[in-house]
């Protein structure tokens, strides 16, 4: 069993559930990933609105991904009193009968966090393993990193860079670019008439928004991925920004089909732009028209290939 909140499911996660997944083969049973839903840290916060990397959908289609079959969701208000002890012997042991677990450094959990890495350690002898804190260098490696020396893979992290714009640093620490899946919705049909349609998605509730603006994106729809120009934002243009809801359009390079209801992914791959209030229609279809033209020689560099090469596209079509 690992252990975690794995929002993100970023680089750090991934080496915990990588760690989980051997342990399982070599004693041939399977790996489970163990974490509270709404996470716990979201009670920490209070009345701070945090928007998730993952949704719940979107984090078991990841566990998949990296060979983890099973998941304990754990509800944080209903444990959150119980004895560190209590926590170990009664949900571990006897609930989820745990044949070995691992975890990051700074696991916590229990009655006010006091059950710590080592008190697992003490317990599961040398069926625990607790893996140190893992950082990113400036050349984008991950290593070992006790001493603080670089910026340490966290969700926190990626989100505050996903909020000013900095795809880069968020995407080496998430190991893929950050999305958005859920299906197309119908919209006001605003591009159509300007000669660009674009197929809208909204952001679930609990779901982190990206830095307004507009990105060059992959669209990924039933397994075959799609160049694209997304703006996530109010519309300032067309709507008032101060009662429309945030949501994501994205404009399809060389793409003709109908794809209201239907489910899919939108990769965040580079930032473009801010988004701007134009004076007419006319104005915000040269900008677009503008935005495309930059898109698409983002995507003839081989920093776009690269990133493409790393898109999670087993994603789930549905529940």
């Amino acid at each position: 069993v690992a252990l975690g909140n794995f929002d993100g499911v970023h680089a750090a996660h991934r080496a915990l559930l990588d760690c989980a997944v051997r342990d399982a083969k070599a004693r041939e049973t399977y790996a489970a990933a163990f974490f509270f839903q709404p996470p716990s840290w979201t009670f920490l916060l209070r009345d701070e609105q945090v928007g998730l990397l993952t949704t719940l959908q979107e984090k078991c289609a990841l566990f998949l991904q990296c060979g983890v079959t099973h998941a304990f969701l754990a509800d944080f208000p209903g444990l959150r009193d119980m004895p560190a002890s209590d926590f170990v012997h009664r949900i571990l042991d006897e609930r989820c009968a745990a044949r070995a677990v691992c975890c990051g450094y700074d696991f916590r959990f229990g009655c006010n966090g006091s059950g710590r890495a080592e008190d697992l350690s003490a317990h599961y002898a040398d069926r625990c393993t607790v893996l140190p804190c893992l950082s990113l260098t400036d050349r984008g490696e991950i290593v070992s990193d006790s001493d603080g020396r670089y910026p340490r893979i966290s969700s926190r992290a990626i989100r505050q860079s996903l909020t000013h714009g900095d795809l880069a640093l968020a995407t080496s620490m998430l190991h893929t670019p950050f999305f958005l899946t859920a299906p197309v919705i119908y919209g006001k049909q605003l591009g159509r008439t300007l000669g660009l349609p674009t197929a809208n998605q909204a952001f679930p509730p609990d779901k982190l928004v990206p830095r307004k603006g507009v990105y060059a994106t992959a669209f990924v729809l039933d397994g075959r991925t799609y160049y694209g120009v997304s703006n996530v934002g109010n519309r300032p243009t067309v709507e008032d920004a101060q009662k429309s809801q945030v949501n994501c359009e994205t404009h399809l390079l060389d793409f003709n089909g109908d794809l209201y209801g239907r489910q899919a992914s939108v990769y965040f791959l580079h930032f473009l732009r801010e988004e701007m209030q134009f004076s007419d229609l006319q104005s915000l279809k040269n900008a677009i028209q503008t935005d495309i033209q930059n898109a698409r020689s983002f995507f003839a560099s081989s920093n776009a290939e690269k990133l493409l090469t790393t898109l999670s596209t087993k994603l789930p079509k549905g529940d």
